[in-house]
């Protein structure tokens, strides 16, 4: 009996990368505002969006609205990548997929 592939269609837990494994996958940071509920949501559909691209995202969670209105956040969840409001609420995941598919594109033409 062979091993089960891993799942990427979880909920990330703080701290876990996507693509962990793949040290030549460009690394980029998600912070997740929002509802535990929502911000679980949000982190599963990423997970199960980004599974088939060419990077690792580490993921990061606050659920303080205080923190997350200083922040500038107006949505329930957002995402933050780099520094950077990236996603607001809850987009499918061919949104997602594309979203990032055109910040690998935009990164590797930086290179």
């Amino acid at each position: 009996m062979s091993a089960p592939e891993y799942d990427a269609c979880h909920v990330m837990a703080p701290g876990e990368t996507l693509h962990a494994q793949h040290e030549e996958y460009p690394l980029f940071h998600a912070l997740i505002y929002g509802d535990p509920t929502r911000c679980a949501k949000l982190s599963k559909r990423l997970a199960c969006a980004l599974r088939s691209l060419p990077l690792r995202l580490e993921f990061h969670y606050e659920h303080d609205t205080l923190a997350a209105l200083e922040a500038g956040i107006g949505a329930d969840p957002t995402l933050v990548l780099d520094g950077a409001i990236f996603l607001e609420g809850l987009p499918s995941a061919e949104e997602i997929a594309e979203r990032f598919g055109q910040l690998l594109i935009a990164r590797n033409s930086k290179n």
